[in-house]
């Protein structure tokens, strides 16, 4: 980890770096997939929707981040990718977020 506190994964997540994010959500205990940056309180899912890195977002979504963590200034993932105009990525994590939601609730039924 850097200064600011961003992980391998947020970096990699945020510059596009296909096999290093799929070898650290294969490798690296799970723990660090949600794990939020010192600066902005951005997981490495943010960092990649915000740089509209779709296959990122689909691979950490795919590995268990969660869709409703919000950064230091309440957005989530989806809301970064709406802002940065990749409306079909909000649309699917829009329904991943739909996902999450039920798969939550029946588990703790």
């Amino acid at each position: 980890m850097g200064d600011l506190l961003m992980t391998a994964l947020h970096h990699g997540a945020r510059c596009g770096h296909k096999d290093i994010v799929r070898y650290l959500i294969s490798y690296a205990p799970n723990s660090i997939i949600n794990m939020i940056d010192n600066e902005s309180g951005q997981t490495a899912l943010h960092k990649a929707a915000a740089g509209r890195q779709r296959s990122i977002c689909y691979m950490l979504v795919a590995g268990g981040a969660n869709l409703n963590i919000q950064d230091n200034d309440g957005r989530t993932a989806r809301m970064l990718a709406s802002n940065a105009d990749d409306f079909e990525l909000a649309f699917y994590l829009e329904n991943q977020e739909q996902f999450q939601l039920i798969d939550f609730r029946s588990n703790n039924n």
